[in-house]
């Protein structure tokens, strides 16, 4: 059900970024626990970056270090996407992991850079209002994936142009990968490497949300450009792997209780499958219940009934060779006494 995406994010510290993660299919989730957790690298432990809980933010046990700084898309929830906005400093650099249900979905890995305090000029081409951030995204073939691109303070960007272009490698050319002009996709000029490929969150252009969600093909690597109102937004490399199987068993969410790395991947590999086995036999043994418990009954009261028998010839004395022969011939000698009589009874007319 859900990417996992091997991700780098490079952004500036003041600067908003979008920390990528997304179900296949843009399935709905919004009855799930959504958790991003930070790898603190001086300690080693967990510290808790943002929650969602039975539908709504918890924020009572969140870091210090990331107080009023993170936020969800929570109405693109019922479309799949739980990335996380996050406004970082230069000590937010590190691996940030989200979870869903429990279940890891992503690892994105963020390098902040100190703001830049000196530069106070605005290049007419890159106006400030836009992110530009240096990123790279990694998936598989045949899943989807999120090119992350926003604006800063999530200024509304509803009324713009949006585009998306990829660089090929090959010509050299751009190919236009999604448009979206006076309120509306346009694709009539969209190339045929990506058609029925691309989305945008359109309903989250108000809120500055111009990332695109794409399903690529092993020939998709390479860098994408966005464009807002004729603008170059950001740059987004793209890698993608060649689709593989997936993990049957995704490696669930344990708090950092003292496990090693090796305990947790053993502990992620066989307990689920071991409970399902465990659930699967409880609910066959209530369904036939009655009829094991008839089953049960009859196997115990042949084996008492044998029990029984063996403990009454237990108890029998022995016979001995010479008394079963005096048995027979005592029976052969009744049976020629009753011959005899036969033969000799007047009733027979002779």
């Amino acid at each position: 059900m859900l990417q996992h995406p091997n991700t780098t994010i490079e952004g500036k510290a003041g600067d908003r970024v979008i920390l990528p993660c997304s179900t296949k299919d843009k399935k709905d989730i919004s009855h799930e626990d959504v958790e991003w957790l930070y790898k603190d690298p001086t300690t080693g432990r967990d510290k808790r970056v943002h929650a969602y809980f039975q539908g709504e933010d918890y924020l009572q046990r969140q870091s210090d270090d990331f107080r009023d700084r993170t936020s969800l898309f929570k109405d693109q929830l019922s479309s799949g996407n739980c990335s996380l906005s996050l406004l970082p400093n230069t000590a937010h650099s590190g691996a940030y992991q989200s979870y869903v249900a429990g279940l890891l979905s992503s690892t994105v890995r963020l390098k902040v850079l100190p703001e830049e305090r000196n530069n106070r000029s605005h290049d007419p081409l890159k106006p400030n209002k836009l992110q530009c951030p240096n990123t790279t995204i990694e998936g598989k073939a045949g899943d989807r994936v999120i090119l992350p691109c926003s604006t800063k303070d999530k200024k509304d960007i509803s009324h713009e142009d949006v585009e998306w272009l990829y660089k090929d490698p090959t010509t050299g050319r751009d190919k236009r990968v999604h448009a979206y002009f006076q309120r509306e996709d346009y694709l009539q000029r969209q190339s045929d490497d990506f058609r029925d490929r691309t989305s945008l969150f359109k309903d989250q252009l108000s809120s500055g949300n111009c990332s695109l969600s794409l399903l690529p093909n092993t020939s998709h690597s390479g860098a994408y450009y966005s464009r807002v109102g004729g603008r170059l937004s950001s740059t987004v490399t793209l890698n993608v792997l060649p689709a593989g199987a997936d993990n049957p068993c995704p490696t669930p969410y344990f708090p950092n209780n003292g496990l090693t790395t090796t305990q947790k991947v053993v502990l992620g590999v066989c307990i689920p499958p071991t409970l399902l086995l465990l659930v699967i036999i409880i609910i066959l043994v209530h369904r036939y219940r009655k009829r094991l418990m008839k089953f049960f009954s009859t196997i115990w009261s042949r084996m008492k009934t044998v029990y029984h028998g063996v403990l009454v010839q237990a108890h029998q004395p022995p016979q001995d060779e010479e008394s079963e022969s005096e048995d027979e011939n005592l029976h052969e000698e009744r049976i020629q006494m009753i011959e005899n009589e036969d033969q000799g009874d007047p009733a027979d007319g002779n």
